[in-house]
């Protein structure tokens, strides 16, 4: 990465002395419907700003998130973890409530091996500059370049695929389509990670215990998936597990491009659920 500690250190120290030329109170705020507790400080002049280190935990006191605020907005460096462990998802910096400069992620993959999956640049929240994506074999399955609109390198192949402008479907030749941030082996993991039963369809096809529940949902232009539909039902009880699982999935989505602008565009998932 390109920031050094020694800057690390000093921005961290700068940050102190921020706060010591403040009165801060303390705030640990549980939401057990939610399942997590929030400990942060808020500026003693204004209950309402946040302002300084902030730590969220699960209920057991397993961490999920670290970082800082500065007047309300994000910022300096944040770590979200992978939920029940004390493992890295997402590693970078904030500046004025963005995303900026340096950011990596990480993952299991289908082999439960813990990997780096993608690295790259933001300014102001908007990726920049080269990203790299990771496949199991640590392979660059995908490479661009953000700034100047260049695909680098691609295993993905090039697909005429619906996507919106201003909610009216159009078709197109992508640059690439919608993929998973790690492929779709994290995606699978996350999948079995949200239900036990629920696994992706395979290569080879849905044996003879076992059901595919076919299920499409749109992925906007910032990466989140919504309106999640069953295209192809197999039985209630199959339907609502797949279902429930796909939308549990994290919106770790890189979207799709079409003339080197993000798009809107629908994705489908093959689901095969296990019958005991």
């Amino acid at each position: 990465m390109k920031i050094t500690i020694a800057s690390l250190i000093i921005t961290l120290l700068l940050s102190s002395i921020s706060l010591n030329a403040q009165e801060l109170k303390k705030v640990k705020s549980k939401s057990k419907s939610k399942g997590y507790i929030e400990t942060y400080y808020v500026l003693k002049s204004d209950k309402t700003v946040k302002h300084g280190a902030y730590t969220k935990t699960d209920l057991k006191g397993n961490i999920l998130k670290t970082g800082f605020y500065k007047n309300n907005v994000k910022d300096s460096l944040w770590n979200i973890y992978i939920p029940g462990t004390n493992l890295v998802k997402s590693q970078g910096y904030y500046k004025d409530g963005y995303k900026d400069i340096n950011w990596v992620n990480f993952g299991f993959d289908h082999n439960n091996i813990y990997r780096l999956i993608s690295f790259g640049n933001y300014d102001k929240g908007e990726k920049t500059g080269v990203w790299e994506y990771k496949n199991s074999r640590n392979q660059t399955f995908f490479k661009t370049n953000y700034s100047e609109n260049k695909i680098l390198n691609s295993e993905l192949n090039s697909t005429n695929v619906e996507y919106y402008v201003n909610n009216m479907p159009q078709t197109a030749n992508t640059d690439h389509p919608a993929f998973y941030d790690g492929g779709l082996e994290i995606c699978n993991k996350s999948v079995r990670i949200s239900s036990k039963m629920p696994l992706l369809k395979s290569a080879d096809g849905a044996s003879v215990n076992e059901n595919v529940v076919i299920i499409s949902f749109i992925i906007d232009e910032n990466g989140v998936a919504s309106e999640h539909t069953i295209e192809k039902s197999v039985g209630v009880c199959c339907d609502e597990k797949a279902f429930n699982a796909v939308k549990a999935i994290p919106d770790r989505w890189v979207p799709a491009r079409v003339n080197g602008k993000f798009v809107e565009s629908k994705f489908i998932l093959p689901v095969t659920v296990k019958v005991d």
